[in-house]
């Protein structure tokens, strides 16, 4: 297989292929994030930021777990009144 090669002219004149419009009115719970799992506690037991394992005080604080979830879209297994940010 070659390899093909685009100046950025190019791909600007190319036609996109994607439905920008759906993407503008799409809403968070439009999102499906079935094939994305839950977090569970386990699993933020085992997580590591930038290769250093999480402080103690990371891995039981809700807050800091959520911040996590939200920044790497990650959804966020919850029990009973914990913080859900997508189940």
């Amino acid at each position: 297989m070659a390899i093909v090669r685009y100046s950025l002219e190019e791909i600007k004149k190319m036609p996109s292929l994607t439905d920008w419009e759906r993407l503008r009115n799409m809403q968070d719970e439009d999102i499906d994030y079935s094939d994305n799992p839950a977090w569970t506690d386990e699993d933020f037991a085992r997580a590591t930021r930038n290769g250093k394992p999480l402080l103690e005080t990371q891995k039981s604080d809700n807050a800091e777990k959520s911040l996590i979830a939200k920044r790497q879209r990650i959804p966020m297994a919850t029990k009973k009144k914990k913080l859900v940010v997508n189940d």
